[in-house]
């Protein structure tokens, strides 16, 4: 059995996240922009990397030690399975399948019919979808691992630079997703119209990079409402993909911006509350007449101590 607070719980946890950020970060590069028979060797095998660490996630699952709704430890081994056979087993075993084993076995065969390949090609970037389910780690780790609080402890940030940190990295991953969701369907989409915005704008052969910070830039523009318009769907499908990303992404996008308007009124609020009450003792020091001495006393124990003692 291993415990929720123990060292080999947090080392585990954090190689798990570290991986399902690589996998969120790089996955909708590799399946926007990237062909996937043309990945290097060092992908696939760092591919096949994670699904084993993903299956033996699964494996030692059935090992952790869990609290229960009262905040008790579960430490009956045939609970525990249950618990977990209840909760995240089925998200994790879809998250841990082998996808680069299969496509390593299927890419091995030569396919010399144009039809047969474009609908390969449309098959490896929809496997590789599963991929995503990863990102489920990351809310199973933040939600219930309390061994990643004690890690962020060290970093000495407070609650609210801890939010307003969450909320950036929140706004720029909506972005990142926004982008290379446009640009996988102008892949699909070009395939059958015969033209995609990529085409359009005439970057179909240049680089990744290139690629990436224009479907980046129409995210932004499209997103916050702005709209120059210079990067516009070119057919049904992106049309309706573009209405599907707007919908989403301008809510998605308009709840991080409030948190963070309110998380900066409450700073605000805060920092008022604390000018209002310094006011308040400097005019006690003032009306008592004490002297300089112990009034710089009062002040430094004020400004080292709880502000809330007045």
């Amino acid at each position: 059995m291993i415990a929720p607070n123990s060292l080999c719980k947090l080392f585990w946890n954090i190689l798990i996240m570290i991986l399902a950020v690589y996998t969120a970060i790089l996955l909708p590069i590799r399946l926007a922009f990237m062909d996937e028979r043309d990945i290097s060797k060092f992908m696939y095998y760092f591919d096949l990397f994670m699904d084993v660490i993903f299956l033996i996630d699964i494996a030692i699952n059935f090992f952790f030690v869990e609290e229960d709704s009262a905040g008790e430890l579960i430490i009956d081994q045939k609970r525990i399975a249950m618990t977990y056979l209840k909760t995240w087993f089925c998200i994790d075993l879809i998250a841990s399948v082998p996808v680069s084993i299969i496509l390593l076995l299927v890419q091995s065969t030569d396919f010399e019919d144009g039809i047969i390949s474009i609908r390969f090609l449309k098959l490896t970037k929809f496997t590789r979808l599963y991929r995503l389910l990863t990102l489920f780690k990351m809310l199973k780790l933040f939600r219930n691992h309390k061994s990643l609080e004690i890690f962020l402890s060290y970093l000495h940030i407070s609650a609210d630079g801890k939010q307003i940190i969450s909320s950036l990295i929140r706004m720029v991953f909506l972005l990142h997703i926004v982008g290379c969701s446009f640009a996988l369907v102008a892949v699909f989409a070009g395939q059958d119209y015969g033209i995609s915005w990529i085409s359009g704008l005439g970057i179909s052969d240049e680089s990744v990079a290139t690629r990436y910070i224009a479907a980046c830039y129409w995210a932004v523009v499209t997103i916050s409402t702005v709209g120059y318009g210079d990067i516009t769907p070119t057919n049904e499908t992106e049309v309706l993909m573009t209405i599907i990303l707007v919908f989403i992404g301008v809510s998605m996008y308009s709840y991080i911006l409030s948190r963070l308007t309110s998380i900066f009124a409450m700073l605000n609020n805060s920092k008022s509350a604390e000018q209002s009450r310094e006011k308040i003792l400097k005019n006690f020091v003032t009306k008592s007449r004490l002297n300089i001495l112990l009034s710089a006393k009062v002040m430094h124990f004020y400004n080292s101590s709880d502000s809330s003692i007045i």
